[in-house]
Order: structure tokens, then C-alpha cells, then sequence
């Protein structure tokens, strides 16, 4: 009943089930976690009693005090005397399950000079005596702390977390139809942007064809796509945008919300792509910067592409096929040709500011109009032929 499909009641929610026994052992997708730590067993798990111990706090009072005397007697033994009996009580330990037989405790005992007397022994294993023998483990983390086995060098430095900037916010939205608009739109513009289809990476979370993802696979699919957006805004999505089942989506309304005009009350619902200008303010020449460059270009018009084939120099550095490239390749270029001869240090920086072209934060050459000035010049016979 617990597990019953609400729209068909002859199927079960498998999943649900599952899903629910994984929390019992482990934490649902841990493998996604990777700052998590994980206790293991838990605490309440790992201080159960074993079967076959006794429940200390029934035992009667002398046989404690008799224990607690004994416990002393071995913590000053091992500190004064500096033993380490883990090694002795894992000899014994073939299963390595923590436990040996009562009669090799004693045997250790005796081996390492700790003298009890007989009650004092059978109330110690009595303590961490069990169905499986005596738990040795129990028993050294009582007894023997081991720190000067610890290394004394300093540890890592926990992880710290930033603290939040003042112009984060951190107040969760309101979910009303005003952001869930601006969420569509911020993801149709960056898959307009990028062209991509958001649907062909959905359809791949879709094994049968059902037209349902989960919601884990329709947050990864944004990812793939490159459509990045907050995890919060991704839950809103997936609670707009959920099925008739639990933890699913539709798969037709995300197709309707994602690749229809959405946001027709928004101006940037439709999003333009951006072209750069060409002309920027760093490539004005003034009168003598533009006088000085057409006098270098006069130069270096006695060598056009025809001639010195500067075109196939230009193109093994334009890997991209953009048609420009930077100042230094421009300048290895002419070298190779031997054109550099003809510019003097003030001519190539008004050629290159001529020609320059903003790209990011990066001021590039374009060759390709550089090429075409030169050939113009050399047909009109515009050449300077005396430098």
C-alpha cells in the first residue's frame, strides 16, 4: 500500500522503494558528494553490545572497582615501560576481526610483564570478553591510547568556507511567474547563444521513450549543454516542470517552455547575437600617425602578395582562419620576406594601429585588408620606390 502506483494501482513505485532501502545503508548519490564523510557504522551501530557480552552496568560493584584497578595497573605498566601490544594481539588475529581467544590475552599479559592476579584477569575479560573471544581492540583504545605512536607533525587544515559577500543574496526568491520567466529566458538565451539544442541532450536521459527524465538527469543534460544556470533556479524548473510522477519531468513541457518565444513581455526574450565593431577607439590615427602610415605603406607596396607571397606566411599563422593575427606574428611575417628593412620602429606602430583589430583584450592585425591596401597600391603604382 505504501509503495502503490496512484495512477495505475496494479504497479508499484519501485523506485521510491529502492530508493528509500539505499538511505538505510549508505546516502543517496554519495558518489556526487565528494566532501562528504561518511560514518561508518554509526555510532549507535558500533556501541551495540556483542552477543554474549555481559551488560557492564548489571555487573555487581566489587567486580567493577576490581576491573577499574586493573585497567590502571596496565595504563602505568605500558607508559612507564613504553610497550606497544598492538602487534602481539594481531599476530593472533588471522581473521583480523578484532577478537582472540582468553587464554592469548593472558599469554600477552604474561609475555609483557603485566601481572594480575586471577580476579583481576577474569573481570578484565569479563569487560571486553564477547561470544567471539576478547576484544582487543575495545580494550587497547581504553588502556593504551598510543600517542606516542601519533605523529606529531601538523595535520591538514580543514576546509573553510568563504564567507558570503555582501552582495550575494541570500534570501530565497519568491517562485512566481515573474522569475520563472526570467529563468526561461536566461536559458533560451544561452542556448540561442550557443547554438545548441537543449532537447537532443534531454532526449538522450530518455532510454524508452516516455517522454519523462528524472530530475537528477534534466539538471546533468543543462550541464552538457552548457546552459548554466543556479541550482536553485534549476529546483524551481523541476517544480514547474514535473510529471504525473514523483521525482520526473515531462519532457514535451520542457520542449514547449524551452524552444517556443517565450517572455514576449520581455525584452530580452528574442536575444540578438552580438557582432564586435571593427573601428575602436585605440585604431584613430591622428593627422601624422595617418601620414606616416601611408608613406610606410608606399614602401612596402613595392612588395605585394604577387610578388613577395606574404598571403601564405600570414595564413600558417592564422590557424584559426580568422583573418588576423597579432602584432608579433605580423612583424615575423614581414621579417621572413625581408620587408622589415623598409619600416622604421614608428611606421610599423602606426600600420599596426591602422589595421588593428580589438579582440577581447587583445588588439590583433588584420592581414587580409593590409594585403588588399598593398595590392591597390602596387596596380595604381602608388609606390615610394626610394626609402
Amino acid at each position: 500500500e505504501r509503495y502503490t502506483d496512484p495512477v495505475d494501482t496494479n504497479r508499484v513505485r519501485w523506485r521510491n522503494f529502492a530508493d528509500e532501502i539505499d538511505t538505510v545503508f549508505t546516502i543517496k548519490n554519495l558518489e556526487k558528494m565528494p566532501q562528504c564523510v561518511v560514518e561508518s557504522p554509526l555510532r549507535h551501530i558500533q556501541e551495540l553490545p556483542r552477543p554474549g557480552a555481559a551488560s557492564w552496568e548489571n555487573v555487581p560493584l566489587n567486580i567493577r572497582d576490581l576491573c577499574e584497578d586493573a585497567i590502571a595497573k596496565i595504563r602505568i605498566r605500558i607508559r612507564n615501560r613504553r610497550l606497544y601490544l598492538h602487534p602481539f594481539f594481531r599476530s593472533y588475529d588471522k581473521l583480523n576481526s578484532g577478537h582472540v581467544r582468553c587464554n592469548i590475552t593472558k599469554q600477552i599479559f604474561r609475555t609483557n610483564g603485566i601481572l594480575l592476579s586471577d580476579p583481576e584477569q577474569d573481570s578484565v575479560l569479563s569487560r571486553y570478553g564477547n561470544e567471539l573471544g576478547f576484544c582487543y581492540t575495545k580494550f587497547l583504545d581504553d588502556v593504551d591510547p598510543a600517542e606516542y605512536a601519533m605523529p606529531t607533525m601538523v595535520t591538514k587544515q580543514e576546509l573553510v568556507e568563504c564567507p558570503p559577500f555582501a552582495r550575494d543574496n541570500l534570501d530565497p526568491e519568491d517562485v512566481s511567474e515573474e522569475v520563472i520567466v526570467r529563468i526561461l529566458t536566461n536559458a533560451k538565451r544561452q542556448a540561442v547563444v550557443k547554438s545548441v539544442s537543449v532537447m537532443e541532450f534531454m532526449k538522450d536521459y530518455d532510454r524508452h521513450r516516455e517522454g519523462e527524465i528524472l530530475e537528477s538527469d534534466f539538471k546533468r543534460a543543462l550541464d552538457n549543454s552548457s546552459v548554466i544556470i543556479k541550482e536553485e533556479e534549476a529546483t524551481i524548473l523541476c517544480n514547474m516542470l514535473r510529471g504525473k510522477y514523483d521525482n520526473y519531468l515531462a519532457l514535451d513541457e520542457i520542449f514547449i517552455q524551452l524552444d517556443t518565444n517565450m517572455g514576449d513581455q520581455v525584452v530580452t526574450a528574442v536575444p540578438l547575437l552580438h557582432l564586435p565593431n571593427l573601428d575602436c577607439v585605440d585604431c584613430f590615427l591622428s593627422f601624422d600617425e595617418r601620414t606616416i602610415c601611408s608613406q610606410a605603406l608606399m614602401k612596402l607596396a613595392r612588395k605585394p602578395d604577387e610578388i613577395s607571397n606574404l598571403s601564405q606566411v600570414f595564413k600558417d599563422f592564422d590557424r584559426e582562419q580568422c583573418g588576423s593575427i597579432t602584432q608579433n606574428q605580423f612583424l615575423r611575417g614581414i621579417t621572413v620576406r625581408d620587408m622589415h628593412v623598409m619600416l622604421s620602429s614608428r611606421e610599423f606602430q602606426a600600420i599596426c594601429k591602422c589595421f588593428g583589430v580589438k579582440k577581447g583584450m587583445c588588439m590583433e592585425f588584420n592581414y587580409r585588408e593590409f594585403l588588399k591596401i598593398l595590392d591597390v597600391l602596387f596596380t595604381t603604382g602608388q609606390m615610394k620606390r626610394n626609402y
